[in-house]
């Protein structure tokens, strides 16, 4: 597999070199705003090759993976799942914005591109994606930060908070996620990954709050529904670079590379959620029709990269012989459809 990484600030940095250790991943592509920033992460790895731009080796490319901003995503994500390329985002909250998320949710769906969205530094999110099943009546997501871990914030600047003053456990933000995860672009990205798992982003609900005696990036997690009740409470130890970042966000990104170049999918639920069984139904999809596309899958497509960009690479649904695989936004819906012409798979013969 090749895959490209955009950004190289603490978690790009894990993450290549994580990748880099990885026999399933031959050549990795790296680029950051600050060229000589990709050069010295580069400079330290075995397959890493700097790029200018996200599309420069995109038709080499297997997977593309966010670790910038939420100005990244949607500079990148249109044109990465456009060329039919999967990718995966660390900055979710880019995906508040309706109009964008179901504009790059739609293209992924008719170019057959892959989203993966890690579970970030906020434990209990796979409690959360089986009680979205049924009815969910409250998510709420309580976030507490030492006062460095909060700095830069727009929302701090717009409300003229000095964090450096407060002295006790202070609540300076409740409402709900939408708003959330705009004002704390690099704080609360969990909470836009909470959102899309449950009940959305105008009913979650996130409240912030500054504890200068704290030295956690907590994260409480309070759900309540037809399941029951479920609380689950995350400290995480601040990434020593960027304290706004949580170690665990950057553990995470590597767990979710090493589940998709394996294609390990542990943990799903007898009866999972649509969302949930998307990534799990694709190779059984490839197993059952091979011949659906003019590549190899994912997973084993070094040798037909090429062919998988081409503009005749995929059947299209009117064509005689075809499988389509969907994921939609909320309410999630998964289509599974295959259709063959004449003369169809080979049967199995009778035992007399």
């Amino acid at each position: 597999m090749r895959i490209t990484i955009v950004g190289c600030g603490s978690i790009g940095q894990k993450l290549a070199a994580a990748a880099d250790e990885m026999a399933e991943v031959k050549r990795i592509y790296i680029m950051d705003i600050i060229k000589e920033k990709a050069e010295q992460v580069a400079s330290g790895l075995k397959k890493a090759i700097v790029v200018d731009d996200v599309e420069e080796e995109l038709y080499h490319c297997d997977l593309v993976i966010e670790s910038a901003s939420q100005d990244a995503v949607r500079t990148i994500m249109p044109k990465v799942v456009a060329r039919g390329v999967d990718i995966m985002i660390t900055s979710v909250g880019a995906l508040v914005d309706d109009e964008f998320r179901n504009s790059v949710f739609q293209k992924a769906k008719e170019c057959e591109a892959k989203i993966y969205i890690p579970s970030g530094a906020a434990c209990g999110t796979d409690g959360l994606r089986s009680s979205a099943v049924g009815r969910l009546d409250e998510v709420e997501l309580i976030t507490t930060k030492a006062p460095i871990s909060l700095k830069g914030a727009p929302f701090l600047e717009q409300e003229h908070i000095d964090v450096d003053s407060i002295k006790e456990p202070t609540e300076i933000f409740n409402g709900p996620a939408k708003d959330a995860v705009k004002l704390f672009p690099r704080n609360v990205n969990v909470a836009a990954t909470i959102s899309l798992l449950g009940i959305g982003f105008d009913k979650t609900r996130v409240r912030v709050i500054v504890d200068p005696a704290t030295h956690t990036n907590s994260h409480e997690l309070r759900i309540k529904g037809e399941f029951g009740e479920m609380v689950c409470h995350t400290y995480n130890v601040p990434d020593p670079e960027t304290p706004q970042t949580s170690h665990l966000a950057a553990m995470s990104t590597i767990s979710a590379l090493k589940r998709v170049v394996r294609n390990e999918w542990f943990g799903l639920r007898s009866r999972p959620s649509p969302r949930a069984v998307t990534a799990g139904v694709a190779h059984l999809l490839y197993r059952a029709c091979p011949s659906a596309r003019t590549g190899a899958p994912s997973w084993n497509r070094e040798s037909s990269s090429r062919s998988r960009r081409s503009s005749a690479r995929r059947a299209t649904p009117s064509s005689p012989r075809c499988c389509t695989l969907t994921a939609s936004t909320p309410p999630f819906s998964t289509t599974l459809r295959t259709s063959w012409s004449s003369p169809g798979p080979p049967s199995r013969s009778r035992r007399s």
